[in-house]
Parts: structure tokens; C-alpha cells; sequence
């Protein structure tokens, strides 16, 4: 077996997943039931992970995870998703490629990003005017004390099957991503037989002698990923190559939006109409919790956004009334279509019309509907009749409701919707480096990545290494395994780390932990964000604290044209309040627009971040 592709290759035979933060590998959400409330609600135990004694780095060569948990909510749904949990062995140190630029330093050590696990849970329908039994409070979802945690979630099993991926059209079979001189690597490709799928990125200039280019590769049929291998490390004019794993976002691991349900439902039967930004919204998305915790209102009587936030996702509703204006044309990377990006392309047409056709007034609708474990949709009483008993893809909506934050939190920035996964939360490595590249080839600054991965993969490395040396900064989530462990890209020293606490500063339980993973958290329990055909979700995970910290970049690109990922991190770096190792601390607008750290809320000592 080849030394450049042994590593990522055996990582790839034990069914890696590529993790966004919502729900578990390989699980559907349930169709709808009937139920109330209380039954969801119930006893929801947080676990208390502050304090954790140094646990051991996880093992590169392990299953990935995802960061997120959402709740769907028709103008209130809630969704989630989170994925498997990573090896506890240390990984291997990673270096940055020599022909890219120099790993971004940041203050100090800093966290990584995983999924943690869980199951589907039967979904259920309430009326919000149906009291829960009061135990699913923001208290009650992920806060932690300074008693020793509980054993680490029991990792999820691998899927069953492969899922459909991005490029399902092209040839079958092991592929690989080669990298070699431009001027040869056509030459390169056809004595060994292969068959060129597409290419991913040429680096250099056009014509020159030292111009690289990357391409997707596929053997012929019955050829094995072993033997295309051996194939590639017997040719000196092969620079490098990797195994194109199949990825999965694990959709209901980890993070868990039921503990808040019935806060969920107060927020919906409590909350008003306003106008944010020249559009109605209701108070429970503009004037959230979260939102005043970190300090936005007043930050945002000075700045308000401005440059290109690249969300790679699972795509993103341009129609929503909120988004309007602000969703740039984007690219599918599913479908191979330049333009609309959006997720509810991967309904089935009956299905997105219900959504999309919706006519009741934002605050009419009064049913909470749990989709699974970590969604739950708040719709009018019409369009929740209509959808029960149907099941909606299990990362349906997860970029929808990451760039409804990005644009709560920087709302005159634009987004560039970037649809690397399919709503069942598949990918491949190919599909992603390639939504790296387009992301700053089309002008962003910030590139938002709320997925992990639990091994390194050199091609998206050099990517983002990429992304660095055009001043674009990459945001990442550190995964919901609720570990102490590193997952990529969030690994990265060039990318922002992002964990989640509560809206009491306490690390929520899921998320993963430790000042050499970690940048900095930001609230990530029961927000309420947009959804799919103009409706909202309520969600937790770390994909969304993600969301959080990509639009303060957007906020420090007005404030700073010429802002650099490194100016970025410094300036992130001023934690509101630490909370033992989850990095700098919790973000502080305040504190992360000012250029001496003042200003914002006084925390009692300097926390220290990946770097």
C-alpha cells in the first residue's frame, strides 16, 4: 500500500463519515405521530461534563461525526443533527502543505470539532398552547457543573450502506483525488487506464512548467482501491493522491433539542412581530436569547456585515422571506448546476410545495412538531396535518438554518450557498475541496464549515491553506461528541475552532472540549433560526455556535477591509467568560470589535485557544 495513501485509505475503509453537526449516521427521521409534549419533554438528563479530566486525543483512523441538532419551526422549526463519536488515540501532528502558506498561529492551544451520538426518537406533534411538564428549560440543556463527567456516548454504528454521494452520475468504483504536473497528468491518467471524473483545482499558472493540477480518478470496473493505489505509488509522476471517501453526516447523534422543547414552545406562544432589517420577523428569532447574550443589539447599531460568507452545506433557501436579498447565486456541487443552491431541491416536489406554499401569518402557527431527536418544527395547524406521516430527509434544512444565523448575526453580508451535501447528509472529500476552492475563487472572506471530519485529509488541508493565503477565514465546528478530541478541518491551526455552551456560559453537553481542539464557543442550545419554505427551526449543536462566529467575521470585515484569518483569531480571542477548557472562552462582540478586548462582559481570568 502506497505511503502517500495508506493513512487516508484505511481511515476510508472503516466507513468515515464527513459530520455535520445535527444527528446520527445512518438514521431517518421517524414519520409524524400525535402526541404531547410532556411525552418529548419528559426526563431529559443533562450530563455534566465541566471540569473534565485530560482525556486522551482520539485516534485519527476513526469514525467522523457531525455538530449539529435542529428543530424545525414553521415560521418555528426545529432540526438536529450530530454524528458518531471519533477514537480517543492522538492524532498524528499535521503540517502544513510546503507549497502553501504557514498555518495561521492563534494566541494559544485551542479545541477541535466532533459529533456525538444518539438515536431517532418517535416523532410527535403538540399544540403550543399544551404545557410541557417544565423540565426541558434552557438549564436543562447542557449545562454542566465541576463534578467528574460521566463515560464519554457510546460511538454510533457505522451506516449500513453507502449512501447516494455528490458526484453519483460519474463512474462507480474507487476514485481518487492524484495530484501532478498539469502538463502530464492527462498522459499520467490514461497509461494507467483510469478514467478522468473531473478536475478539482489547478494551482500555478496555466502553461507552466510547475503547475499542478488535482483530479477525481476512477479504475475500471472491478478494480480495487488497493490495486489503484499500488497503481498510483508506482508512478514517480504522481505527486500525491487520496482515497475519495464517501461521507455521512451523522444526523441524530449528540446534540439533543428535546431537553428545551418546552422552552421552545414558550418562545413560540410568547413572541411578537417586528421588523428586522426591513423584513417581519418574529421576536423569537430577532431578539433570541443567545443574540443578547452576545451582545449583538448594541454591536449592531454600528456594524452590520459586509462581504461574501460561503456556507458548505447541504444548500440554502434563497426564497425565505428573511434571506431574500442577502443568498447570492451559489453552486450545487450535487447536481452540478451553477445558481440555485438550494435544499429543497432534494424533496420530492409534492413535499417541498406543502412547505413552500404555506400562508398562514408567522405568528399563527401553533403546533410543535418533533421530526427526531434533535428537530423540532413549530407549523401552522394546516400544514402539520398535511406532513404527518411523511419523513423528511435527515439532514434536510441543516444549511438553511446555519445561514439563518450568519445572516441574524451579520444581516448586509452576503451569502454564497455552497451545496457540497445531498439532504441525507452525504458527501465525498472531492465535493468538499472543491467547495473550498469555488468559495474563494468567487470572492468570500469568511467560509463557514459546520461538518467534521475525524481524519485528516491532505487535499482539503492544501485547500483551506488556500483559503488562508487569499485572506478568506475558515470557520469550523468542533463536533458534538461531547470529547475531548480533534476532527478536521476544525483541526486545523488556519481554522477557527468552534464549540457550544448555554445561555448560562456552561459547556453544553454535547460538545466537544479542550484548549488544544477549541478557538472559542458561542451559543449553541435552542436557537431559533430560519427553515425551509419561509418557515423556522428551533436548533442546538455546534453547527450552529459555527454560524455565530462566521458573522462576527463579517462584522470585522466592515469594521476592517483588509482583515486577515490571523487578525480574525486574535480578535475572537477575546473570550467573554472562560469556561474551563473550551478555548478563549465565550464569544463577546463587544470585546471581539474592540481593538484592546475591553468593553464587553468581565471574565476573571485569559482562557487559551488552539493554535
Amino acid at each position: 500500500m502506497s505511503k502517500r495513501c495508506t493513512e487516508v485509505l484505511v481511515g476510508a475503509m472503516m466507513a468515515i463519515a464527513l459530520a455535520m453537526p445535527t444527528a446520527g449516521a445512518g438514521v431517518s427521521a421517524n414519520p409524524l405521530t400525535t402526541t404531547e409534549v410532556e411525552q418529548t419533554v419528559g426526563d431529559q438528563n443533562a450530563t455534566d461534563l465541566t471540569g473534565i479530566p485530560q482525556a486522551p486525543v482520539p485516534d485519527p483512523n476513526s469514525t467522523e461525526t457531525s455538530d449539529q441538532t435542529t428543530t424545525s419551526v414553521d415560521q418555528t422549526t426545529t432540526s438536529t443533527s450530530t454524528g458518531s463519536t471519533a477514537p480517543t488515540d492522538p492524532p498524528p501532528a499535521t503540517t502544513a502543505d510546503p507549497s502553501s502558506p504557514p498555518a495561521m498561529p492563534s494566541p494559544g492551544p485551542g479545541p477541535l470539532a466532533g459529533a456525538g451520538s444518539g438515536g431517532p426518537s418517535p416523532t410527535s406533534t403538540t399544540s403550543t398552547s399544551t404545557p410541557g411538564d417544565g423540565t426541558g428549560t434552557a438549564d436543562s440543556t447542557g449545562g454542566s457543573s465541576d463534578d467528574d463527567p460521566p463515560p464519554p456516548p457510546e460511538p454510533d454504528p457505522a451506516p449500513a450502506a453507502t449512501p447516494d454521494v455528490p458526484t453519483s452520475g460519474q463512474p462507480t468504483g474507487a476514485r481518487f483525488l492524484i495530484r501532478a504536473r498539469a502538463a502530464i497528468i492527462d498522459d499520467v491518467i490514461r497509461r494507467h487506464g483510469m478514467k478522468s471524473v473531473m478536475t478539482v483545482h489547478e494551482t500555478g499558472t496555466p502553461g507552466a512548467p510547475d503547475a499542478e493540477r488535482v483530479v477525481l480518478i476512477s479504475g475500471p470496473d472491478g478494480m480495487s482501491a488497493e490495486a489503484m493505489d499500488e497503481e498510483m505509488d508506482s508512478d514517480p509522476d504522481v505527486l500525491a493522491c487520496e482515497f475519495d471517501r464517501t461521507l455521512q453526516m451523522p444526523e441524530l447523534a449528540g446534540a439533543d433539542i428535546r431537553p428545551a422543547l418546552q422552552t421552545v414552545v414558550d418562545g413560540v406562544t410568547s413572541r411578537t412581530l417586528g421588523t428586522f432589517f426591513g423584513t417581519l420577523a418574529p421576536s423569537n428569532y430577532a431578539a433570541q436569547a443567545a443574540a443578547t447574550l452576545i451582545h449583538l443589539p448594541e454591536t449592531q447599531t454600528q456594524f452590520t456585515g459586509t462581504g461574501t460568507v460561503a456556507i458548505i452545506d447541504t444548500g440554502v433557501d434563497a426564497t425565505h422571506p428573511l434571506l431574500i436579498g442577502s443568498v447570492t447565486a451559489g453552486y450545487d456541487f450535487t447536481r452540478e448546476q451553477a445558481g440555485a443552491a438550494t435544499d429543497l431541491a432534494d424533496l420530492e416536489q409534492s413535499t417541498a410545495a406543502i412547505l413552500e406554499q404555506s400562508t398562514a401569518a408567522i405568528l399563527e402557527e401553533n403546533q410543535v412538531i418533533v421530526l427526531n431527536q434533535s428537530t423540532a418544527a413549530i407549523l401552522e395547524q394546516s400544514t402539520a396535518a398535511i406532513l404527518e406521516g411523511t419523513t423528511l430527509p435527515k439532514s434536510f434544512g441543516h444549511g438553511t438554518m446555519v445561514a439563518g444565523l450568519v445572516h441574524l448575526t451579520a444581516p448586509t453580508a452576503a451569502i454564497l450557498p455552497l451545496k457540497a451535501f445531498n439532504a441525507s447528509g452525504a458527501s465525498t472529500i472531492a465535493a468538499v475541496v472543491r467547495a473550498v476552492y469555488y468559495a474563494v475563487d468567487h470572492g468570500a472572506r469568511v467560509i463557514n464549515m459546520s461538518f467534521s471530519l475525524a481524519d485528516p485529509s491532505p487535499e482539503l488541508m492544501r485547500a483551506i491553506n488556500y483559503a488562508t493565503s487569499h485572506r478568506v477565514t475558515c470557520v469550523a465546528a468542533s463536533g458534538n461528541q461531547g470529547l475531548e478530541t480533534a476532527v478536521f478541518p476544525a483541526a486545523y491551526r488556519n481554522v477557527i475552532a468552534v464549540a457550544s455552551t448555554d445561555n448560562l456560559d456552561r459547556k453544553s453537553v454535547f460538545s466537544n472540549w479542550g484548549d488544544a481542539d477549541v478557538t472559542l464557543t458561542a451559543p449553541g442550545e435552542a436557537l431559533t433560526t430560519t427553515f425551509p419554505g419561509g418557515h423556522f427551526a428551533a436548533v442546538s449543536g455546534t453547527s450552529f455556535s459555527t454560524a455565530f462566529v462566521s458573522g462576527t467575521v463579517a462584522l470585522m470585515l466592515q469594521q476592517s477591509s483588509t482583515l486577515t484569518p490571523r487578525g480574525a483569531m486574535e480578535n475572537l480571542s477575546h473570550g467573554a467568560k472562560v469556561t474551563p477548557r473550551m478555548g478563549y472562552g465565550r464569544l463577546d462582540l463587544k470585546r471581539a470589535m474592540s481593538s484592546d478586548g475591553d468593553g464587553g462582559d468581565s471574565h476573571p481570568s485569559s482562557g487559551s485557544g488552539k493554535h
